[in-house]
Formats: structure tokens, C-alpha cells, sequence
């Protein structure tokens, strides 16, 4: 299949641009490519692409320690709770999100590479990783 008509059929499911962007470097890598190598095409594609408003986040009081977060990384072995990933750059992923009724409390954290976290967004663990829950320590 070629890249454009990839890339259009990704835009037309309603992928926004940094979304097929992690797509196609995902697809490029696994084939042997460089994915910057298509963002031109990608750039063709998403020309007239607008990033959506995001609703003005609310402050959440931290309800856990930089202490607490520590241990939870070391707990996952410094991993992304969803693809497995090591990085020393993990960022608190909320299970139950904040925006839609879940705590800051440690309990409800678990460490995420900026990409898992970015596309798991606000929607629960189940949709977004089959059998998440069961890999919960």
C-alpha cells in the first residue's frame, strides 16, 4: 500500500497528526525505514490539520510523594506499565483518570512512556490495553 493513501485512510478513522506521526514511525521502523524519511508526505496529508482545544486541565493537589513515585518505578522495574518499555523518562499515568473522577493517590499511578501515555489519553486501562489490570503489582 502506498504511504499517502496509508496515511489518508489513518486520517480519515480520525487519527489526529501526532498520532498517525507515531504510526508511521512505527510501521517505517519495523520495515527497516527511517519514518522522518515520509514526513512530508504526512505533512501533505495533515496540511489543513488544526490541534483540537484541549478543555483548561485542573490542578490537582499531589496526594503522593516524589518518594512514592520513585518506588513505584523501581517496583516496574523502570518499565511502561503497557508496552514494556525501559526508559528513564517515564511519566504518572493516571488508571482512573483525573478528569474523569480518579485520585492523585500512589495507588491509582502507574509509570508510562510519554507515548502510551499520550494515546491512552482519559480512556480506562481496559479499552486501551487488553488484560491491563492483571499485570497491576
Amino acid at each position: 500500500m502506498e504511504v499517502r493513501e496509508w496515511l489518508k485512510g489513518l486520517r480519515a478513522k480520525g487519527l489526529g497528526l501526532y498520532q498517525a506521526m507515531d504510526m508511521l514511525d512505527m510501521a517505517a521502523r519495523r520495515d527497516g525505514y527511517d519514518g522522518g524519511a515520509f514526513y512530508v508526505i504526512l505533512g501533505e496529508v495533515y496540511s489543513d490539520w488544526q490541534e483540537p482545544k484541549h478543555r483548561k486541565r485542573r490542578y490537582v493537589k499531589p496526594e503522593h510523594t516524589k518518594e512514592d513515585w520513585e518506588a513505584i518505578k523501581e517496583r516496574y522495574a523502570y518499565q511502561c506499565f503497557y508496552c514494556g518499555r525501559k526508559s528513564e523518562r517515564l511519566t504518572k499515568d493516571h488508571i482512573i483518570a483525573v478528569s474523569k473522577g480518579g485520585s492523585d493517590l500512589i495507588e491509582n499511578i502507574v509509570p508510562s512512556c510519554m507515548r502510551c501515555n499520550r494515546l491512552k489519553a482519559t480512556s480506562p486501562i481496559e479499552d486501551f490495553k487488553n488484560g491491563a489490570m492483571v499485570k497491576l503489582l
